[in-house]
């Protein structure tokens, strides 16, 4: 980030003359003081925004040890029946100082109904994905990716596991044969 400028004259922000012109956003920091932002931490700032404005409460404002935004965005599988919603995550994101030109950094909490292995499976996802979208804002398409993981991966706990395994077999099946079925087309 950049360095407060020092006035020997307290003036109210905004006021002419209390800061220099620069590229970027101008944002007012203490009375009489701004800040120039970067391209990065300007594209930072606007990200949080739209994901406040999109996610509403399942946003939340985490503490950070550094001078870039930490965030969560609570998501889950996507059902029309709130009642056959079992997966759900919370995806936490630290920003970074060259954040978008480079990834953030993800962790995953308080994952229900997933196990620890779609757990690690879906955190290598992201972490593949947000190297691939490095250089652009990512965390909307990162959120839209654990959704479709928790999508697939939604399972009622109820179910038996012999239940889930001849579910899975049935889908294996299926796959098949839709591979057979394009390749003899």
């Amino acid at each position: 980030m950049g360095k407060k400028k020092k006035n020997s004259k307290k003036k109210p922000p905004g006021e002419a003359g209390d800061t220099k012109q620069g590229e970027g956003r101008k944002v007012s920091v203490k009375e009489g003081a701004s800040l120039h932002l970067t391209e990065e931490v300007e594209e930072q700032l606007t990200e949080v925004e739209a994901l406040k404005a999109i996610y509403g409460e399942d946003f939340e404002d985490r503490p950070s040890f550094s001078d870039y935004a930490s965030f969560s965005v609570q998501t889950c599988a996507l059902s029309e029946d709130e009642k056959k919603i079992f997966a759900r995550v919370k995806i936490r994101i630290h920003y970074t100082r060259r954040y978008p030109k480079s990834p953030p950094q993800i962790e995953l909490e308080d994952p229900k109904g997933l196990s620890d292995q779609e757990v690690w499976h879906l955190k290598q996802m992201l972490d593949e994905e947000a190297e691939n979208l490095a250089g652009e804002v990512m965390i909307y398409q990162l959120i839209m990716l654990t959704q479709d993981f928790l999508t697939q991966h939604n399972k009622d706990p109820t179910v038996s596991l012999i239940d889930q395994m001849k579910e899975r077999e049935m889908e294996l099946v299926r796959q098949v044969q839709e591979e057979e079925e394009k390749e003899a087309a």
